[in-house]
């Protein structure tokens, strides 16, 4: 992504970022057991409704980015407007993804070193 956005990729970007919001489904926000991302955030200390909003933001940034790639929608039968990538959306995703990795990193390390 660093390279992509150096280079005024912005697409490219915002289509590298996928991998990150990727990482939360819909049932991982909902299933509280089967999600290790959830459980070392609760671990770390924070409450299941912060992880919860947490995991939903991912969700959402998932489908954010989506409408930058995908010329047709989810349900396949409609045609999303083309949105050409600025550098002001590349310059959040790639900002929210190094921050997301940050956190997500430190919290895996603080619950594993107690």
């Amino acid at each position: 992504m660093k390279k992509e956005f150096l280079e005024g990729e912005w697409g490219e970007v915002i289509e590298k970022s996928r991998p990150i919001w990727e990482l939360v489904k819909e049932k991982d926000i909902k299933n509280k057991e089967a999600n290790a991302l959830r459980e070392y955030l609760v671990r770390s200390g924070f409450s299941e409704e912060a992880v919860t909003n947490l995991l939903s933001s991912f969700y959402e940034l998932f489908h954010f980015t989506s409408k930058f790639l995908h010329k047709i929608d989810p349900s396949g039968k409609q045609l999303n407007p083309e949105i050409i990538a600025s550098k002001e959306d590349a310059y959040l995703i790639y900002s929210l993804s190094i921050n997301i990795i940050h956190l997500i990193a430190k919290k895996i390390n603080k619950v594993n070193l107690t």
